[in-house]
């Protein structure tokens, strides 16, 4: 015996509120479907191509509807909201920074959830070629102006569950800025391009994002025998109701590993909001602007 299923006709907010005081049917210009558990009920949307099973496109969550009961009428509902872990992100590289200060090495995305869905359906509209291409831009606008990007190989998708990856060859000249003995770099590897978001002191409208996520990046830096870490900062970790920032650094011989996760909780923040979002974006900044410095290391002198 198949569970009770119901049709659920939705407003979908990547162009507009739906609105239940105005009396316009056209409002809700999308649907979705709902099956009924007993207890619980899981919402899908079989309608929307390589959407995952239990995951509904960034779009219709959150969003109010009209929809099916089990008595058999219809009221107006609203849909789940969508999740910061169904929306994760990861990025690990390895790159060796030689004396010069050009860093080279390998780097590998991974997205799961909203993140895949998205890959995958921009990808079925170009060939293999383009998204090759797609994807190159995509890392490239996160690295210093010059970055040589290779993609070496993806994978997922045509898979509905599986993460969508990617695998690249990199290199950046001069991603090293050389002062004296000294060489200084920024510890946010993907974060040297991000602008310092809401500057205003003030904000009339609400704060609205696509959907919450979750981005982890895991990156280690080996440096030639010949230079040490001088300076090697840590960054107070970050938390509010709606958010969380960590950046975690440490040195082990010749390598310098660094840890960043980067968290929205939330979709959509009143005026109400703004000020302590400013404020937790303002700290993040500050903890990616960090620098880690490298000097010649000191040659011990043998005696007579």
């Amino acid at each position: 015996v198949f569970p009770p299923a119901f049709v659920m006709r939705v407003g979908t907010r990547n162009q507009t509120f739906f609105d239940p005081t105005i009396p316009n049917f056209d409002q809700l210009n999308a649907e979705i479907a709902i099956v009924n558990l007993g207890d619980t009920e899981i919402f899908l949307d079989p309608g929307t191509r390589y959407c995952p099973f239990g995951i509904l496109e960034w779009s219709r969550t959150g969003v109010k509807g009209l929809r099916q009961t089990l008595s058999g009428q219809t009221e107006l509902a609203q849909t789940p909201a969508p999740d910061y872990k169904q929306a994760i992100n990861k990025r690990s590289a390895r790159f060796a920074l030689d004396e010069a200060g050009n860093l080279k090495g390998k780097v590998t995305f991974v997205w799961e959830g909203q993140g895949a869905l998205e890959h995958r359906q921009s990808a079925f509209h170009t060939d293999e070629a383009g998204r090759k291409k797609d994807l190159e831009e995509e890392l490239m606008g996160l690295l210093p102006s010059g970055a040589i990007v290779k993609c070496d190989s993806s994978q997922g998708w045509d898979s509905l569950n599986d993460p969508v990856s990617a695998t690249f060859t990199v290199e950046v000249s001069g991603f090293a800025a050389a002062t004296g003995k000294r060489l200084l770099f920024p510890s946010s590897i993907f974060q040297v391009n991000s602008r310092q978001r809401f500057n205003n002191a003030e904000r009339k409208e609400p704060v609205y994002f696509q959907y919450p996520f979750w981005t982890i990046d895991v990156v280690e830096v080996s440096v030639p025998a010949t230079l040490q870490v001088e300076n090697l900062p840590q960054s107070q970790p970050v938390k509010a109701d709606f958010a969380f920032y960590r950046a975690e650094r440490s040195v082990k011989a010749n390598t310098i590993s660094f840890r960043r996760d980067f968290a929205i909780g939330g979709f959509i923040f009143p005026p109400s909001y703004y000020a302590a979002l400013r404020t937790f974006y303002q700290s993040v900044k500050t903890g990616d602007g960090e620098q880690i410095v490298l000097s010649t290391a000191v040659k011990q002198q043998g005696g007579n």
